[in-house]
């Protein structure tokens, strides 16, 4: 068994600039430009273990947040609303945790979970819609 602290952070962003956005390639009789939305994907986490009680009792704990926003703007023309600003941002949060005991020399104990849960909004211009996603 480990005896020692463990902790690790794990920072990731990526822009729109680098998240591999699809290059769309239209054939060349499409008269439009296709829409490539602003993106940006933010995904802190980090870890943590150690013992509890030495050589007994030791523990981990996992927690690793997504955040991901995507934003656009279409122009539905001047008779039809005109430009309108979308936006969606969701965020995901998975965390994990683990407990291991010696109970004796041969009978180990071992508790396990995870929990992750999502939630999101989207805003069409000025209405905002919040949507709880589990």
């Amino acid at each position: 068994m480990v005896r020692r602290w463990l902790f690790t952070l794990r920072p990731q962003f990526t822009p729109s600039a680098i998240s591999g956005a699809v290059n769309y390639l239209d054939a060349g009789y499409q008269q439009y430009q296709p829409i490539k939305p602003k993106t940006s994907d933010v995904l802190p986490g980090f870890t943590f273990g150690g013992p509890i009680l030495k050589d007994r009792i030791f523990f981990y704990l996992g927690f690793n947040p997504e955040w991901n926003d995507q934003e656009r703007t279409v122009n539905y023309g001047p008779t039809n609303g005109g430009e309108q600003a979308f936006s969606r941002n969701t965020q995901t949060y998975f965390s994990t945790a683990r407990i291991d005991a010696t109970v004796s020399q041969k009978v180990r104990v071992s508790v396990p979970g995870s929990i992750s849960t999502s939630a999101r909004t989207a805003k069409i211009s000025r209405r905002t819609i919040r949507q709880r996603v589990c």
